[in-house]
């Protein structure tokens, strides 16, 4: 198998994919937080598609990203997009939830009582 591979990004294209995924609501926002987060911190999809709601640290009102030690620091409007779609993945799963335990009290019961699951990926597939 042949592997083309592209020149790596001048820095303008670098800024202007950032600004685009930053700013453009029509791209989804997991593939404009998996795209910030290869544009800004050089990192492969291999290692953003394991990260998890846990890897994102709110300390003081900073954000921080877990992709080693220490955390790095998230720019500010990197972490609202990076919290805008922590919450639109919780919404998500909690309508989900709701939906599919509607049928039994049993399931309802847990509804109130589980904790929130620590293994939730940032970016699905």
């Amino acid at each position: 198998m042949k592997v083309s591979r592209r020149a790596a990004l001048s820095e303008d294209e670098r800024l202007d994919a950032l600004g685009r995924l930053l700013t453009d609501t029509e791209i989804p926002t997991r593939l404009r937080v998996a795209g910030v987060i290869v544009l800004l911190y050089a990192q492969p999809v291999s290692r953003i598609v394991p990260l998890t709601v846990d890897d994102v640290i709110r300390d003081s009102g900073a954000v921080l990203l877990r992709l080693g030690e220490p955390a790095s620091p998230v720019p500010a409007p990197v972490a609202v997009l990076l919290l805008e779609h922590i919450a639109e993945t919780v919404r998500r799963r909690r309508s989900l939830m709701v939906t599919s335990w509607l049928g039994s009290t049993r399931n309802r019961r847990q509804l109130k009582t589980s904790p929130p699951r620590s293994d939730s990926k940032l970016i699905r597939r």
